[in-house]
This record gives structure tokens, sequence and C-alpha cells, in this order.
């Protein structure tokens, strides 16, 4: 939405993260959003499966399975953009990803964890994700709601252990 949009720009531009890490891609747009967003020299990774997904280490929903394979995929909102030089395209399962991958150019400072919406790989993405960020660093999680009872129960569950604000 604009609003998540907007938010993400508003902390991306006022924290200025030099390393950014989005799990889940898709059409490009808030990996733009972040880039546009964040210092000159900064750098933001995204992930995202390949469109023809054959096997995945996690199961997937059925809702991330049509998300795969959307046709928007095939044009990234940040291509041909002044800022797609800061961006670097990853492609693979995040639950077989090597997060390391990520901090070429130092901890992750902000992360947006936006990929499979089951329980296991959410899990899997905010564990990875958590291995590899600065001390200082933000972690935004999407579709935190009772309609995607996977990452709403595990950020539930890990609210006794981290600082999570909704």
């Amino acid at each position: 939405s604009h609003f998540e949009l907007l938010a993400i720009a508003s902390i991306v531009a006022t924290q200025k993260p030099r390393v950014l890490l989005e799990v889940g891609t898709f059409d490009g747009n808030t990996t733009l959003q972040m880039a546009l967003n964040a210092p000159e020299d900064a750098i933001v990774h995204t992930l995202d499966l390949p469109s023809e997904v054959t096997s995945l280490i996690q199961p997937i929903l059925d809702v991330d399975v049509k998300l795969v394979r959307d046709k928007q995929k095939k044009q990234r909102k940040y291509q041909k953009t002044s800022c797609e030089k800061k961006i670097i395209q990853h492609i693979g399962d995040s639950a077989a990803y090597n997060f390391t991958t990520f901090c070429k150019e130092g901890l992750v400072d902000f992360a947006f964890i936006d990929g499979g919406h089951s329980y296991e790989c959410v899990r899997s993405d905010t564990e990875n994700t958590m291995k590899i960020l600065s001390p200082n660093a933000i972690v935004l999680w999407h579709d935190f709601t009772p309609d995607f009872h996977g990452v709403f129960t595990y950020l539930n569950e890990i609210s006794s252990t981290y600082l999570l604000v909704h």
C-alpha cells in the first residue's frame, strides 16, 4: 500500500542504513523505494525465488505460489532507474541461501522480510536475517495479520524475546 511504502521510505531516509536487505522482491517497488531513500553509497540486497520454482525446503502457501509466478516480476520497477546501481538482485530459495552473502559491505542495518508467509518460511527468513544484523538494525515484517497465520503466529511467539512494535 502507499502507506506501507511511505513508512518504509521514511524509516530508511531517517535512519540512513548503508546495507539493506529485502527478502521477497516481487515487482521491485519496495526495493526501489528503499534505494531511492537510502544514502548514495548504500547497497540494497534483494532476494527472490525464481519464477519457475520446482522444489523448496520450506512449505509454501498457494498465495505465495501465485506471487512467485506473477508476470509483474519479469520487469522489476527498479530496473532502468538512476538507483539501479545500488541494488543487487539475488535469486534463490531463502531457506537454502547463504545470508552471509549480504554482508560483503558490512552487517545489515535494515531488513524487510516479505518472503514466504508460512510459519516455517517466516521463521527461517527471520532466523537467518537475525544472524547478520548490525547492533542497531531495524527489521520490518510484512503481512503481520491473522489473515497470514504463519507470520502472525511466529512474530507473536518471538515477541517475548525481541522488542517488537506493531
